[in-house]
């Protein structure tokens, strides 16, 4: 996590940082709940850090940074190819995905939610892109607890204000967590289509 988060070191360096932390993810989260305490509620923080001080747009980030996307994408450019040098922005939403996706969503979920609602209060703007940008990105991992009438009832008008901010790049993520959810939330976020689709 050192390196993952150390602005001095070349991002193919942190970027294998952040490879290990995914792939520890997928096949010892049980032992690092276990064995190395207070490390995911730590690991998910600077993820939120390292997009919320990368200058790149971080809606859609996720799947540039998927190379199952990233080769449909290669297809749809008849062959050509994907600038392959990666950022932090989709690092950093990768290693998310897959912590979300392996660990318990019972661990994972409360601590999405404190780090996004911590963030939308701020007046920074990169710091409610973060939020919104790692709340989309959770949107599968999360999706049973996320998913539930009373916490769309309470998340969505969060994205719904990210339509709205005066910042592009607020509204860019709020679009990509939008789209995360109504895949993910299904069939429930129907209901607040009549919200929605007007601001949309």
């Amino acid at each position: 996590l050192s390196i993952l988060t150390n602005a001095q070191l070349e991002y193919n360096v942190r970027d294998s940082a952040a490879l290990v932390i995914a792939t520890l993810s997928e096949v010892h989260n049980r032992k690092i709940m276990k064995q190395v305490p207070g490390a995911v509620p730590q690991i998910i923080s600077s993820l939120y850090q390292l997009i919320e001080q990368s200058e790149e747009s971080a809606a859609g980030a996720l799947f540039e940074n998927n190379p199952l996307w990233a080769e449909e994408l290669e297809e749809e450019l008849d062959g050509g190819d994907l600038d392959s040098g990666g950022n932090l922005t989709s690092m950093a939403q990768g290693t998310l995905d897959m912590i979300c996706l392996h660990f318990p969503g019972k661990i994972i979920y409360p601590l999405i939610i404190q780090n996004t609602q911590v963030r939308l209060q701020n007046p920074n703007v990169d710091s409610r892109k973060s939020a919104l940008a790692c709340l989309g990105v959770a949107a599968e991992g999360t999706h049973e607890f996320l998913s539930t009438p009373a916490q769309l009832t309470m998340i969505l008008p969060w994205i719904l204000a990210g339509l709205a901010d005066n910042e592009v790049k607020v509204r860019e993520v709020a679009c990509f967590a939008l789209g995360q959810f109504a895949e993910h939330c299904q069939p429930n976020i129907l209901k607040y289509r009549e919200g929605i689709l007007p601001a949309l």
